[in-house]
């Protein structure tokens, strides 16, 4: 039985920690390409930093259905 709680903490606590580097990607993304490049950040570098999160967390080639 603790083991079965302790792995769904865990899977709890990772679905979490996707959901916030999503959000942070998300939130990102909202600012004008101008303002990026003067923090020296790309859209290209938003993707890849999505991209990466998504294939850590198993779920490579999920971005592609939400591209437009």
């Amino acid at each position: 039985m603790y083991y079965e709680q302790d792995y769904i903490m865990r899977l709890i606590h990772d679905m979490e920690r996707l959901k916030l580097a999503l959000l942070f990607y998300g939130h990102l993304n909202t600012y004008s390409d101008a303002f990026l490049e003067k923090a020296d950040f790309s859209r290209e570098e938003i993707k890849a930093g999505i991209e990466n999160t998504l294939e850590l967390y198993g779920y490579k080639g999920v971005e592609e259905l939400l591209s437009e």
